[in-house]
């Protein structure tokens, strides 16, 4: 993966194009459906470790871009529909942004405020301790 600027990660992330968001809840609805989006969490593994989205998987920004853009994951199936999800939602927005915008995917969603956004959402339901899996810990 080339090297982003922080200047060019500004860009990105002010312009946000072909990045559409999904709320929370809307992810929840969808994430119950018979043909669920593939879920990215594109936070340090550390940060995973405090409790992910229920079928996602956590692949750091950079690893997650590497994977795409280098390797070639998803070039089948451009039209998968990608949730992205960091801490807030601005990371999973320029990280759509290079996948919409250079690679060429169509359906790829942001999850609105992030992480933060998704506790809050299981707070208020009052399943603060099971919204989350908890992210394995890396082999020594």
């Amino acid at each position: 993966v080339r090297d982003m600027s922080l200047l060019e990660f500004g860009r990105r992330l002010l312009r946000g194009g072909g990045v559409r968001t999904v709320t929370s809840r809307q992810l929840e609805a969808q994430l119950a459906e018979d043909t669920p989006p593939t879920v990215i969490d594109l936070r340090e593994p550390r940060l995973a470790r405090r409790g992910m989205i229920p079928t996602a998987e956590n692949l750091p920004f950079d690893d997650f871009l590497k994977s795409v853009v280098v390797d070639g994951r998803f070039a089948d199936d451009k039209g998968r529909a990608l949730v992205l999800v960091c801490d807030h939602g601005n990371v999973s927005r320029v990280a759509g942004d290079v996948l919409a915008k250079d690679e060429g995917f169509t359906n790829i969603r942001s999850v609105r405020g992030g992480m933060m956004a998704w506790h809050h959402l299981q707070r208020r339901k009052g399943g603060w301790w099971g919204c989350c899996r908890r992210a394995p810990r890396a082999s020594a």
